[in-house]
């Protein structure tokens, strides 16, 4: 009985392994959420983001909105990228969080 793509890849998760990758299979199984939460996910974080440069757009009465909509969008973005594993996204996004969060701090304190 053949196996099925689920089956075979489940029983090796693809930590870099060229036959899954050759069954096209670019990600291990991820059983608690849908194949495509992710793109759910990133659009998610896109709007929290967006949200953000409405509100500093908006003006400096709002600094604390785009300050908020920034870091969670930056969060679910952090979320996107490990999913993804791609280094790039990561870096780029636990800096954006290190330095949004700083200025929430700053905010707070002043």
């Amino acid at each position: 009985m053949k196996k099925t793509l689920n089956e075979e890849s489940s029983s090796r998760i693809g930590k870099g392994d060229p036959e899954i990758r050759a069954l096209g299979r670019f990600k291990p199984d991820r059983e608690w959420y849908p194949e495509n939460f992710d793109w759910y996910l990133k659009w998610v974080a896109s709007m929290f983001v967006m949200g953000s440069l409405m509100m500093r757009a908006a003006g400096v009465e709002y600094r604390m909105f785009d300050l908020y909509l920034g870091w969670v969008g930056i969060i679910l973005w952090t979320w996107v990228s490990v999913i993804w594993r791609d280094r790039a996204l990561i870096m780029l996004n636990g800096v954006s969080f290190f330095m949004l969060s700083v200025a929430i701090i700053k905010e707070w304190a002043a």
